[in-house]
């Protein structure tokens, strides 16, 4: 299945493996992933087109060289930046004093929310209780026909 804006691990793990992706998951992964370094799937109207690419880079050698040597991502300095975000949010909080660090819902209150758990939780475990009685009835009474 494919969402648009969605991608999982599995296009970069072909690229960590050095092998080259037929991808058909996020319809806008080439504004992350360089268009030049993996196969597209939705680029082509039929399964038949695709494959008849798969099967010219097979047999293309220098084809296959050329799109394994391509950067992986459109941005030539997308994993940078990313490095770079990721650092600044840990700086960010891990510089925080610890109460300020630690996040809260607004409506947070230690002891309604020590309630709120209960309460759910017995309106999933009476079900579940009163499920199994009926079903210890049930035995017995079958036992008992016998």
């Amino acid at each position: 299945m494919s969402y648009p804006g969605f991608m999982t691990e599995k296009v970069t793990d072909c690229f960590c493996a050095a092998s080259i992706p037929l991808y058909y998951g996020n319809p806008l992964s080439e504004m992350e992933l360089n268009p030049n370094g993996f196969i597209n799937l939705h680029h082509y109207k039929t399964w038949d087109d695709a494959l008849a690419r798969v099967i010219e880079v097979d047999e293309n050698d220098e084809l296959y060289i050329k799109m394994l040597m391509e950067p992986k991502f459109a941005l030539a300095d997308y994993l940078a930046n990313t490095q770079q975000g990721m650092e600044d949010f840990l700086v960010r909080i891990l510089s925080q004093d610890k109460e300020d660090a630690y996040r809260r819902p607004m409506y947070f209150n230690q002891q309604t929310h020590w309630l709120k758990n209960c309460r759910k939780f017995i309106k999933i475990a009476y079900p579940i209780k009163r499920m199994g009685n009926m079903a210890r009835q049930t035995i017995r009474a079958w036992r008992e026909k016998r």
